[in-house]
């Protein structure tokens, strides 16, 4: 187990940088993420696509599977940001062909990107859950700062409706997808690209007794989410040990529960389960616990209803659970 989370935590360290004047080539891949999810599935992309690959990410950068250049290696996001943005407009300075992909069009970093029709093809790759239900919107728009610097770095945000994707707005040139019979808007895609994460499970036989908790932050007016996730830990036996591993964008406990150490608490779920040897797997709706399905059989995956909380998939609209039977996941 230790040497397998060694070769992971040596590969989560990327060394390549780019240099931003001196390259003389015609086309470009370029590869933008937000979450360490995003950062693991483009590695599969990556090893998809050909020719030269530029990555930027802003949590957690893709492993090594396959040379890329990083846009900006530095730990200050906003100067990371400003090589980015002066970055985007020399590649259109220079003419250069650059075929972008990303997750969604609803980010400072994205959207002018996607819209501004510079670019030779502009491609989606898996965000999470939003990819497989109407994560619509009347109006995708940003913060009055975010705004205001989209106008000074000549990134212009454009408000858009219909889904997160942009996928009501354009014709997008591929769909990179787990799943690609589950992916909605599939006429808005001139190609839908079956796509998976790489993992490499480890883990011989898996403690049934030992569940992991995977947080995320949900809103419903009906019931808070400790008194979701208490109401459940009231139904395990008293042999079962409960650890979480917190969200990148919650903060505090749940409940009595057992947490990780910092590596494997900040590490892709996906990659944890490489080594450790947890037998059941619950959140609510976690895009984590839709993976963790499709690449452990060997793992129980379940999720939690969330009153108040319904999917709507074509126009149909499905509760939590509904929802999660879509991926084979199961009800508490």
């Amino acid at each position: 187990m230790l040497t397998r989370r060694k070769e992971i935590e040596e590969n989560l360290t990327v060394t390549s940088s780019c240099c931003l004047w001196s390259f003389r080539l015609k086309e470009v891949n370029l590869l933008i993420g937000f979450t360490p999810y995003q950062s693991l599935f483009a590695e599969s992309v990556l090893l998809k696509i050909p020719g030269v690959s530029y990555c930027y990410f802003t949590k957690r950068y893709p492993r090594k599977v396959i040379d890329y250049r990083r846009v900006a290696y530095t730990n200050s996001k906003l100067l990371s940001f400003f090589i980015f943005v002066i970055w985007v407009h020399w590649l259109d300075y220079k003419k250069v062909k650059v075929n972008l992909y990303v997750p969604h069009s609803a980010s400072l970093l994205t959207n002018y990107l996607v819209f501004s029709g510079k670019f030779n093809s502009v491609n989606i790759y898996e965000e999470g859950v939003a990819n497989y239900h109407d994560a619509y919107r009347n109006s995708w728009d940003i913060g009055f700062l975010k705004r205001v610097a989209s106008i000074l770095f000549m990134i212009p945000y454009r408000k858009f409706s219909g889904h997160i994707t942009g996928s009501n707005e354009m014709v997008f040139g591929s769909c990179y997808a787990s799943r690609p019979d589950l992916v909605v808007n599939k006429d808005r895609f001139k190609a839908i690209v079956q796509c998976n994460v790489k993992v490499e499970a480890r883990v011989r036989s898996r403690d049934p007794r030992k569940i992991l908790f995977l947080d995320q932050p949900i809103l419903t007016a009906k019931f808070s989410k400790d008194v979701l996730v208490r109401n459940w830990l009231d139904s395990l036996s008293k042999k079962d040990f409960v650890y979480i591993k917190t969200h990148h964008d919650t903060e505090g406990r749940l409940g009595n529960l057992l947490f990780l150490d910092s590596l494997d608490d900040k590490m892709p779920v996906e990659l944890l389960m490489e080594y450790r040897d947890f037998g059941r797997v619950v959140s609510f709706f976690s895009s984590g616990l839709i993976n963790l399905k499709l690449l452990y059989p060997d793992i129980l995956c379940q999720c939690i209803d969330v009153p108040g909380v319904t999917f709507s998939v074509d126009g149909r609209k499905l509760s939590v659970p509904e929802f999660m039977m879509k991926f084979g996941i199961t009800s508490v």
